[in-house]
């Protein structure tokens, strides 16, 4: 089997269990296909993409152009798992999504539950609002989602709501132990 995982920055907080799906005997190519490596916001906030162990088994592609885009989708379609993480709130990821639409892939969404807080400004917007923008604009790819690995218990009532044609998995993502946080509880 092989996963392309597509994201909009390679994020420390799903590299490792990315890298370590190669572990897995079903899986025998793994792709993480990211807009830039790391925002420079992230870059502010002290992250860096790491040097993870397992990852340089997989392939990493930064920012395709369409027509390698499309060259990815038409790898190995019958056996591929194409997995989008923040499509509403990456313009370039939503477009990678579009094309997908043209091939015979499985797809899946790794989500949060919807944004329904403010971050301290009053932006928030209640799941009914998010229900109705689902009819109006998510409903015409919805059809092609296969899985949907949603994070939280209410993630997953949420988006078992809102389409009950998916296959909806509690999903937890997780960033790697380091030596030295262990020696902090010893």
């Amino acid at each position: 089997m092989r996963i392309v995982f597509w994201q909009n920055c390679l994020s420390p907080h799903q590299l490792p269990y990315i890298a370590h799906l190669m572990d897995d005997e079903r899986v025998d190519e793994v792709v993480v296909v990211a807009d830039e490596a790391v925002s420079e916001a992230r870059k502010n906030m002290g992250w860096n993409v790491g040097n993870y162990a397992g990852l340089e088994r997989c392939g990493i592609v930064m920012h395709p152009n369409d027509d390698e885009i499309k060259a990815l989708f038409s790898q190995r379609q019958e056996e591929s798992w194409h997995l989008f993480s923040g499509i509403h709130g990456f313009p370039y990821l939503f477009h990678c999504l579009e094309i997908s639409l043209a091939y015979n892939v499985k797809r899946g969404m790794i989500t949060e539950l919807p944004n329904t807080f403010a971050f301290g400004r009053k932006n928030g917007k209640p799941l009914w609002l998010h229900k109705l923008r689902f009819f109006l604009q998510d409903r015409n790819y919805a059809k092609h989602m296969d899985k949907v690995f949603a994070m939280g218990k209410k993630a997953v009532s949420y988006f078992q709501s809102v389409n009950n044609s998916w296959t909806v998995y509690p999903f937890m993502y997780c960033t790697q132990p380091l030596e030295s946080t262990y020696g902090a509880f010893q």
